[in-house]
């Protein structure tokens, strides 16, 4: 049993891979080896886990452990269901202590947009308030919403970073962005006034493939956006975007036309594709959903990862 005098030691070994560690307890000393500060962490979680089962009298052990899985990520959607970040930290303490190192921050969809934006004020001011909440069997009319700020994501970003979690936002698109066109309804294909959803729903409209200010905007809110996030990710979504509706859009058809694009399959492949290499040349690796065709494919950049 681990003596009450016991001295506790930290010990880098180059050896061991990334996030492994190995933790010794002996009755005079707890020896946590590691390669890099993941592993340190982790393994002091693990002797906080071993203090929370035994009390002062922890077994002695040799415990040597590392990740099956790079990526092991927590999910949290603060588009449909905004938490306060007081909440979202607990969150991370919990996911922190089960090892995990990656947090899919959902800050965008038909229900809400959830992020200060210094680019495009409107995003928050109009994007992120609806006029109540129908989900499930839940109804309510009362208007629902809010916004991080800035310093409000930095701070949290930086929390996680301690904790040995990185955040990966997801903005999604073409599709799922009612919030969006309710702040800039010009960015859809024919620009009509929208609502900011109140209930789960996929709507008919998307961001218009065919404008050039529809690039330049997502671009510039980016460039914006990632001030915020310095880990090396960034979802894009692109799934479920009813892509038919393009069909009936002038300028989509132009576009389709000017550029030699046979149809609209091949236009969602275009625009994921644009979208991802400027994530790229951003200096982040671009994530979207396996929602497109494969039908000019050929346009996604190699290095964007595709989930499904």
């Amino acid at each position: 049993v681990l003596g009450c005098n016991a001295r506790l030691y930290n010990r880098k070994d180059v050896s061991l891979g990334p996030e492994n560690y190995v933790l010794e307890i002996t009755p005079e000393a707890v020896t946590l080896s590691a390669a890099d500060d993941q592993g340190m962490l982790w393994g002091w979680q693990t002797l906080d886990q071993l203090r929370r089962q035994f009390g002062e009298k922890i077994p002695c052990m040799t415990i040597s452990d590392g990740p099956a899985f790079p990526f092991r990520s927590i999910h949290i959607d603060v588009a449909r269901h905004m938490q306060p970040i007081s909440e979202l930290k607990k969150m991370i303490d919990v996911a922190a202590y089960f090892k995990l190192n990656k947090l899919h921050w959902h800050i965008s969809d038909d229900q809400g947009w959830r992020i200060e934006s210094k680019a495009f004020p409107k995003l928050h001011e109009i994007g992120s308030r609806r006029k109540g909440d129908h989900f499930g069997t839940y109804r309510s009319d009362v208007e629902e919403g809010g916004y991080y700020t800035r310093e409000e994501v930095k701070d949290f970003v930086a929390y996680c970073a301690r904790r040995g979690i990185e955040v990966v936002p997801e903005i999604d698109m073409p599709g799922h962005v009612m919030a969006i066109l309710a702040a800039y309804p010009h960015l859809s294909c024919f620009g009509d006034p929208v609502e900011v959803h109140t209930k789960a729903a996929i709507s008919l409209d998307i961001l218009c493939a065919g404008k050039e200010e529809v690039y330049e905007f997502v671009e510039k809110m980016l460039d914006d956006l990632l001030e915020l996030f310095p880990g090396g990710w960034f979802h894009i979504g692109g799934d479920e975007a009813q892509i038919r509706h393009w069909e009936e859009c002038d300028d989509c058809t132009r576009y389709m036309r000017e550029q030699g694009i046979e149809d609209v399959y091949e236009l969602y492949s275009r625009f994921v594709g644009r979208i991802a290499s400027c994530v790229l040349s951003l200096g982040r690796t671009p994530i979207v959903w396996e929602g497109f065709p494969k039908k000019g494919h050929e346009r996604i950049p190699k290095e964007t990862i595709v989930i499904a």
